[in-house]
């Protein structure tokens, strides 16, 4: 009899335990059918959230959330999930996250010198010194920066060794938002971390550092990792924005 009693409570804790299980299914379901859908400001930004935890943020007037994907009139896009009953957590859609780039390496002009050359899409939004470029080689050269796309150097100071390895690095800052830091919170991404280990053909002396998606839409689109939305009845606040569904 005792262990038939044993039986019995083991087959009761295990019915709660799934019984509340099947609950918590139930509601997180009912939260996300309340909380997806079309959020609008007073003055027409929207926010997308789908059940499928993705999210967007749209500049304009877009009537469905597959208008948001592409167009500068993006102004974040990502996932979304639960942090709290009230709150949800963001992070930034992994294409943001990725400088995609590659490296031509060429032999031209003089012998003397190494030549480092970022070639930026063609963009009217991209005026002389918008952007500063910090260059790291390991081996020689510790750290570069230059408002100028083309930077030259000594090829003595920078490949010293024809037998050694050197790595490059390449950092993009934005300077057009002012008055940014660089741990302080700015409307949109400022640093982009292009790259950090590239390594360098010492027989080549000029590097073309071509970049595919960095272009304006790319650079102005604000930076949401780890931020919080607030949740109220039919109202979701971010960045002290509030959006009402519609």
């Amino acid at each position: 009899m005792k262990k038939l009693g044993i039986n019995y409570l083991s087959l009761f804790l295990l019915l709660l335990v799934s019984t509340k299980a099947y609950q918590q299914s139930v509601n997180r379901k009912d939260n996300i059918k309340n909380l997806t859908g079309r959020y609008q400001t007073v003055d027409g930004l929207l926010f997308f959230i789908k059940s499928d935890s993705s999210f967007c943020i749209l500049k304009g007037h877009h009537i469905a959330f597959d208008a948001a994907f592409g167009g500068c009139d993006t102004i974040a896009k990502g996932k979304w999930a639960f942090f709290s009953k009230s709150l949800l957590k963001l992070s930034d859609d992994i294409n943001y996250k990725n400088v995609k780039f590659s490296i031509i390496e060429e032999n031209r002009l003089s012998d003397d010198s190494v030549y480092f050359k970022v070639d930026l899409a063609k963009d009217n939004d991209f005026f002389n010194g918008r952007f500063k470029y910090e260059v790291t080689i390991l081996g020689k050269i510790d750290f570069i920066e230059s408002i100028s796309s083309v930077i030259i150097l000594p090829k003595k100071k920078v490949f010293y060794n024809s037998n050694s390895f050197y790595h490059l690095g390449l950092v993009i800052q934005d300077l057009y938002p002012l008055g940014c830091r660089l741990n302080g919170k700015c409307y949109q991404k400022i640093f982009f971390n292009v790259f950090e280990d590239q390594k360098l053909n010492t027989k080549a002396n000029y590097f073309t550092i071509k970049l595919a998606n960095f272009n304006d839409c790319f650079v102005e689109r604000a930076n949401v990792e780890n931020e919080f939305v607030v949740m109220t009845k039919n109202k979701v606040q971010w960045r002290d924005i509030e959006f009402i569904k519609n």
